[in-house]
């Protein structure tokens, strides 16, 4: 009850600010199921920028149909329309920013104005995981890490 409720105050301010962003990443859970998040970008009157996470979203697969079905979808129940979308952001993978049939172009299908811009956050952790590889000690930490990982996921 209270997760709508705070969902409804997010949704108002997101409307009171009319132009927004998605920003939209997919991965498997831990039990291997694709879910989709979704999250909005907005100005308020002061022009600070706000990011509120929307929720997230089973998906059956990660097509470019699927994702932008499922993205249609959230923003129609949230009552929040294309025409005010002027930017959408995701990471580097085609099904997301593919310049013919990504996620992306299905967008700008519907609003050309909402203009595709690649992930920062995507790029600076590919940064990240090129310098600690190149770290012996802090590669064999990750890799530590990533095996504790798996073993508590099979067990």
């Amino acid at each position: 009850m209270l997760a709508f409720e705070v969902l409804r105050g997010v949704i108002a301010d997101i409307q009171g600010a009319r132009l927004f962003t998605v920003i939209v990443d997919e991965t498997a859970d831990v039990t291997q199921h694709e879910q989709m998040s979704v999250c909005i970008r907005y100005f308020d009157n002061d022009l600070n920028s706000t990011e509120d996470f929307i929720g997230f979203y089973q998906i059956e697969s990660t097509s470019a149909n699927t994702l932008f079905s499922v993205l249609n979808d959230s923003l129609l129940r949230l009552g929040l329309s294309w025409s005010d979308c002027r930017g959408q952001c995701y990471d580097g993978v085609a099904n997301m920013s593919g310049s013919r049939s990504g996620l992306q172009v299905r967008v700008k299908d519907i609003q050309e104005e909402a203009m595709y811009v690649h992930c920062n956050a995507h790029n600076m952790n590919l940064a990240f995981q090129d310098a600690v590889s190149r770290v012996n000690i802090c590669r064999d930490a990750m890799k530590t890490v990533k095996e504790l990982i798996n073993s508590i996921r099979v067990t």
